[in-house]
């Protein structure tokens, strides 16, 4: 390993699961590869997506899951299944990667920017008035390792018939109060991207407990096709769809990444443990539930833009990452103000938050695998803020 702290290269804390890539990876794509297996409905038998779907839904506790080619692609099949249409208005937290919004779009929908919240997700002091007004779904995006309570959001969404879609494509294997992310809500999605917990370069996940959006899902992921042993576009079931398969690639890697998941995360709780110790929270994020981090980042909230520069000029003197996890909320940036949607609730929700948050929060990302020079070079980083703040 290399013993610079170099965050764009060797040591990439945005490359968490990737870190631990061997030669396990490598023989279990060999396998499919040599078996010449890679798409997961070319045989009869048990597939290594269904293997690793099998996995999910036992460690998360839920009855269904499907493997789908991406996050993004799993937040538009999610969408679907619950039957999101044209000009539908779907409530999207604001402070977010902007494919939770572009799904939305992507269906003829209407995204409804939402103040951001690190309790619950989404600011409940306008989710209620923009349910009444008959939004079909809400979006609420789980944040960096962390998952947020979702009690009061779900209690409104069933209170005016809207769907919840927990966004848990950055806290996969997290949890709130014993319950993992993205088994809160109606439908949860999450991502194997590259900087993702576990990783397969590219993959993603959708899972619910009901069993009509699991079926829709399905069949839509699988180019709308109604599938036993071969596709069907004429069975009950079927409609116009897309293919958004997960490869037995991924899965294969995946399955491999899931049995190194419990160590990787240990291993990243412990970083994180000696890095805050004796840290003053006053201007640190911490997680809702700490028992159910993961440990991903330590999130700084500091109100003083000269303070942020003169910290990042100090990273880059030590090689350290710290970036700003989002720099504007969606609605903010240039493809949706030329998209000029007309709707009078994109002009701004009331106790707009989200802004601040984007200029006021940095993050430092923890890497599973340190070395004790780099933890050493790391605990000082962190010390140098500490004392800053004071």
């Amino acid at each position: 390993m290399n013993n610079k702290l170099n965050f764009e290269g060797v040591i990439n804390p945005n490359e968490f699961g990737g870190l631990l890539y061997n030669n396990l990876e490598v023989n279990a794509v060999k396998r499919i590869l040599l078996n010449n297996k890679i798409f997961r409905y070319a045989t009869g038998e048990k597939s290594e997506c269904d293997i690793f779907e099998e996995r999910i839904n036992k460690m998360l506790g839920c009855k269904y899951s499907l493997g789908v080619n991406s996050g993004t692609s799993g937040l538009k099949v999610a969408l679907t299944s619950i039957g999101i249409k044209k000009n539908d208005r779907v409530l999207v937290s604001s402070y977010t990667f902007i494919s939770s919004a572009t799904s939305v779009l992507n269906l003829g929908a209407v995204p409804i920017p939402m103040n951001f919240s690190f309790d619950t997700g989404i600011d409940l002091r306008d989710l209620e008035n923009e349910l009444k007004k008959g939004a079909k779904a809400i979006i609420v995006v789980h944040l960096q390792g962390r998952t947020f309570d979702l009690s009061e959001v779900i209690r409104l969404a069933k209170k005016y018939k809207a769907y919840v879609i927990e966004d848990s494509c950055q806290s996969f294997g997290s949890k709130f109060n014993g319950k993992y992310a993205g088994t809160f809500g109606d439908v949860g999605v999450f991502s194997f991207q590259q900087n993702k917990q576990i990783t397969s370069g590219e993959g993603g996940m959708i899972v619910t407990n009901n069993k009509k959006i699991y079926e829709i899902a399905r069949n839509y992921h699988d180019m709308g096709s109604v599938r036993d042993e071969y596709p069907s576009w004429e069975k009950k079931g079927a409609l116009v769809g897309d293919n958004y398969r997960m490869t037995n690639i991924q899965a294969a890697i995946l399955n491999v990444q899931l049995d190194k998941f419990s160590n990787m995360l240990s291993s990243q709780i412990k970083i994180y443990s000696f890095l805050t110790k004796n840290l003053d929270s006053k201007h640190v994020v911490l997680p809702n539930d700490i028992d159910g981090f993961t440990g991903q980042n330590i999130i700084f909230y500091i109100k003083d833009l000269d303070l942020i520069n003169k910290i990042f000029n100090k990273a880059q003197m030590m090689n350290i990452e710290v970036r700003r996890i989002w720099n504007m909320p969606y609605d903010q940036r240039k493809v949706f103000k030329d998209l000029k949607l007309n709707d009078s609730n994109l002009k701004g929700i009331k106790n707009y938050e989200s802004n601040n948050i984007s200029k006021y929060l940095i993050s430092i990302s923890i890497p599973p695998i340190v070395n004790n020079k780099e933890k050493i070079i790391m605990k000082k980083f962190i010390n140098y803020i500490s004392k800053e703040l004071k």
